[in-house]
Parts: structure tokens; sequence; C-alpha cells
């Protein structure tokens, strides 16, 4: 009876998300990271750098890889009218582009991430659909980072190793085909 009770209390401790230290399964492989970004003041950036250093991620100049916040895009455009003749129905997207840069600042991979959400705007009462616009566009900035921040948490050290090779053959052979080429214009004239 006490080996059911306790396996049940285990069992209700996992399925609420209770986990021993050490045991998190949003743990990162990499312990540091550099972040650069065209405003590094700018929210994503700084929400960025606090969701990785409370994952025990230290952010530093000069570490490997740097991640680089390409570009941010915000739009909004209007879909249509709702289902009264003063509501309209607006669409909102949040894209991120980003690169992973190596030693030397090779590239070592990028990607773009997209966030959309839709929602009503009354006409009647356009303050509080600005409020409405301004909560789902932290909302959106939110689940943005979780998902860079997925992507970060798959990198391992071997993961990087390998891109970094991968990347530093890539730039020789476009070296030995720019000096092939140089040479082949000097023999032509």
């Amino acid at each position: 009876m006490k080996k059911y009770a306790l396996l049940c209390v285990i069992g209700l401790l996992s399925a609420c998300g209770f986990h021993l230290r050490g045991m998190d399964a949003s743990q990162f492989a990499i312990s540091e990271i550099a972040i650069e970004a065209r405003n590094r003041y700018g929210q994503t950036a700084k929400q960025l750098q606090e969701a990785l250093q409370k994952r025990q991620v230290e952010v530093r100049a000069g570490a490997f890889p740097t991640l680089v916040l390409v570009e941010e895009k915000q739009s909004s455009r209007a879909l249509g009218r709702g289902g009264s003749a003063q509501t309209n129905e607006i669409e909102l997207l949040l894209e991120l582009d980003w690169q992973l840069l190596g030693k030397n600042r090779l590239l070592l991979s990028e990607d773009s991430l997209q966030v959309r959400r839709i929602y009503l705007q009354d006409d009647n009462n356009i303050a509080a659909g600005s409020g409405e616009q301004d909560q789902l566009e932290v909302e959106m900035r939110r689940e943005l980072i979780e998902q860079l921040l997925l992507r970060l948490q798959a990198l391992t050290p071997q993961t990087l190793d390998s891109w970094q090779r991968r990347a530093e053959q890539k730039q020789a052979e476009e070296e030995a085909l720019r000096r092939q080429r140089a040479l082949d214009a000097a023999e032509a004239q």
C-alpha cells in the first residue's frame, strides 16, 4: 500500500512539472553564447539574454558561437470585416531573421522565425483594440523567443564543431576556386 501511495505521489509530482535540480529538460548543452543585434537594447535582445541567463547560459562578447539577430520585422494588415460591420479582422506578424556564427565569424546556420496572430478590432472602441494589440505583441515576442530558445537548446558542442569544420571546408573550397579563376584570368591575358 505504501509503495502504491509513493508511486501515486511521484506520478502526480511529475505530471505537474516538478523535477529535481539537474534533471531539467530545458538545460542547454552549450554553456556560453554571444548575442549581436542591430538594436541590442531592444526588447527581443534583452528578453533573449535574460532567458538564456535563467537557463545558465552565459551571454558574453567573444563567446562561441555568436547569435546574430539580423532583422526583426513587425507588420499588421487588415484581413477584412468581421461578423459585425463595425469590426475589422487584423493580422499581426512578427518575424525574426537570425544567424549563428562560428569562429572567424563563419556562418554556421541561419533561419527565420514567425509568429502570427489575428484579432478583431472594434471600430467603436479603438483604445481597447490598441491595448489588445499591445498585449498580443508582447505575447508574440515571448513566443518568438521561446522558438529561438528551442533551436539553441538543440545545439551541442559536437554539432557546433561539425558545422565549424564544414564552414571552414566550404571557405577553403571557395578560396581555391577564387585563386583558380584569378590564375585563369591572368593566363588569358
